[in-house]
């Protein structure tokens, strides 16, 4: 669920003063002399607005995620619950799978707050109720993820991992030099 399209709401200047009496240290800055210094809510206004609606917008989102989430529930007359793919089909929205990865790996396109998807991704099961995630709010989308494959923990042969490993190598070397 991409959270700009939800971007349509306004904030209120009364929401812009109360953000701003709430959080002054985000807006204290080092004056000439060393001492913190306000930013006057003219200055950062504007800034304060995008962020309100940037939250609103990504709330939003979210609720609609957790709709479609209710429905992937399994029926308590013991029916089968729709399929994820066929679902999202019906719900118009696309399903993007991406290949197998590990906890740690950094996911192209995918920006989430401390790898909160790979996280998700980890703790699902293989079972109705739990193969797909709660809402997963990132910085530009929403994600609801599904297990697809689980493929058991094992040591990689060198060859998979052989770039990673020398771009890792490299950079450790280029910090020690």
């Amino acid at each position: 669920w991409p959270i700009k399209a939800a971007m349509t709401n306004t904030v209120t200047e009364s929401d812009v003063n109360y953000f701003y009496e709430e959080n002054h240290d985000t807006f204290t800055v080092a004056g000439t002399n060393g001492e913190s210094v306000l930013k006057p809510l003219t200055e950062v206004a504007g800034t304060i607005s995008n962020q309100l609606l940037h939250q609103q917008a990504a709330l939003a989102m979210r609720d609609k995620a957790v709709d479609f989430t209710v429905g992937l529930t399994p029926p308590r007359d013991g029916s089968a619950a729709p399929g994820f793919e066929a679902y999202a089909a019906k719900a118009g929205l696309a399903v993007h799978t991406t290949g197998l990865f590990r906890a740690t790996q950094e996911l192209p396109g995918i920006e989430t707050p401390r790898n909160a998807f790979q996280h998700e991704a980890f703790t699902r099961e293989e079972s109705p109720d739990n193969y797909y995630s709660d809402p997963i709010v990132g910085e530009e989308l929403v994600y609801v993820l599904a297990l697809a494959k689980r493929e058991a923990p094992r040591m990689p042969a060198f060859d998979e991992v052989r770039d990673e490993v020398l771009a890792a190598a490299r950079q450790e070397a280029s910090e020690k030099a």
